[in-house]
C-alpha cells in the first residue's frame, strides 16, 4: 500500500494550481474518516437483516471513501485551503512529514490502521465471530497489536523515504521508471515469499484454532520487515511534481505493488493449513490466483479515483 501511495505522489497531474488542505484538517481526516467506516457493517446488518452480505458492506465502504474524498476537498477549498503549484504542494508535503514528530506519525498511523481493520472485520461479520475464527480474544488482541506495530514501522519507513527524497519540477524522463521497478519489485516479492515460507513453518506446528492468525502475522511481519531491509539502499528517491497518473498506471501499480504481494501471502496460506485435503488446497489456490490480482487492480483503480476526486481545481468551483 505504501508503494502505491508514493507512486501516486510522483504522478500528480495538471499544469493548474492545486489545492492544499489545512494541516489541521489533514490530521482530523486521518482519524475521522476511518472512524466513520467502523459502524458501516453493523448498521447495514441491522437494517438489512438476513439479506445482508459482506459485499454490500465493501461497496458501501468504497462509496464512502470516494464521497468523503470529494466532500473534504470541497470543504478545504472554501475553508482555509491554499492554491499552490504542484511542485509547491509536493514540497509542503515533504516539509510537513519532516516537521511532525516520529512519535505522532507512528501513533496516528497505528490508530488509523486499527480503525480500518476494525471496520473491515465488522463488515465481514460480528466481532465475536471474528474472535472465534482467529482463535479467541487473546489471538484477536495479538492480531491487532502486531498489525498496529507493523503499520507504525511502515509509516516511519515511508516518512524517512519522503523526507530524504529529491523533488524535481516537471515530468519524469519516462512515464514509468521500469529500471527502478525492476530493482524494487523482485526484492519485495522475495521478501514476501520468505515471509510466507516462515508463516507456513510456524502455522503447521500449531493447532487448527491457532494457525490462521499465526501465519498472517508471521507472513506480514516477515515480508514487510525484509522489504524494509532490502529497500533501505534505495533512499533517497526522485519525486517529479509534473508527472501524470493515468488510470492505466494506477491499475498497473496496484497489481504489482499490492496484488502480487497479497497473492504470495494468500497462496502461502493454502499450504499453511495442515489439515486441508489436496483438492481443497487446489481449489483455494485457483480462487486466490484469480481473485487477489483482481483485488490489486481494483485497489489501484480506487486510489486513482480518490486522487481525481481530491484534486479540486478553481475552475470546477467557478462553474
Amino acid at each position: 500500500m505504501a508503494a502505491l501511495l508514493r507512486f501516486s505522489a510522483e504522478n500528480m497531474a495538471s499544469e493548474e494550481l492545486v489545492l492544499v488542505k489545512p494541516r489541521s484538517q489533514q490530521l482530523i481526516e486521518m482519524i475521522a474518516l476511518p472512524l466513520i467506516m467502523v459502524p458501516t457493517g453493523p448498521l447495514l446488518r441491522a437494517g438489512m437483516g438476513a439479506r445482508y452480505s459482506p459485499l454490500y458492506g465493501l461497496i458501501t465502504m468504497m462509496l464512502l471513501i470516494l464521497l468523503s474524498s470529494r466532500v473534504t476537498s470541497l470543504w478545504a477549498a472554501r475553508h482555509g485551503g491554499e492554491w499552490v503549484t504542484k511542485a509547491e504542494r509536493l514540497l509542503r508535503t515533504q516539509q510537513q512529514a519532516a516537521s511532525i514528530s516520529r512519535v505522532w506519525t507512528c501513533m496516528a498511523t497505528v490508530l488509523m490502521v486499527e480503525l480500518i481493520l476494525l471496520g473491515g472485520m465488522l463488515i465481514i461479520g460480528r466481532l465475536d465471530e471474528a474472535s472465534t475464527y482467529l482463535g479467541g480474544k487473546g489471538w484477536l488482541a495479538s492480531y491487532f497489536a502486531a498489525l498496529g506495530a507493523l503499520s507504525g514501522a511502515s509509516a516511519l519507513f515511508s516518512r524517512r523515504r519522503l523526507v530524504e527524497s529529491e523533488i524535481n519540477e516537471g515530468a519524469p524522463p519516462r512515464p514509468v521508471n521500469w529500471p527502478g521497478l525492476r530493482r524494487l519489485l523482485p526484492r519485495i516479492y522475495i521478501a514476501f515469499a520468505i515471509g510466507a515460507a516462515a508463516g507456513v513453518a510456524v502455522a503447521r506446528s500449531l493447532s487448527i484454532e491457532e494457525w490462521g492468525p499465526a501465519y498472517t502475522v508471521t507472513c506480514l511481519g516477515g515480508g514487510m520487515t525484509l522489504s524494509w531491509v532490502l529497500l533501505r539502499r534505495e533512499i533517497p528517491q526522485q519525486l517529479y511534481s509534473g508527472a501524470n497518473l493515468t488510470l492505466g498506471l494506477a491499475v498497473l501499480c496496484g497489481l504489482m505493488c499490492f496484488g502480487i504481494p497479497m497473492w504470495i501471502m494468500f497462496t502461502g496460506m493454502v499450504f499453511a493449513e495442515a489439515h486441508a485435503s489436496l483438492m481443497h488446497m487446489a481449489v483455494q489456490a485457483a480462487i486466490f490466483a484469480v481473485s487477489i490480482p483482481i483485488t490489486g487492480v481494483g485497489f489501484g483503480a480506487l486510489m486513482y479515483f480518490v486522487q481525481r476526486l481530491t484534486n479540486v481545481r478553481r475552475r470546477q468551483l467557478e462553474r
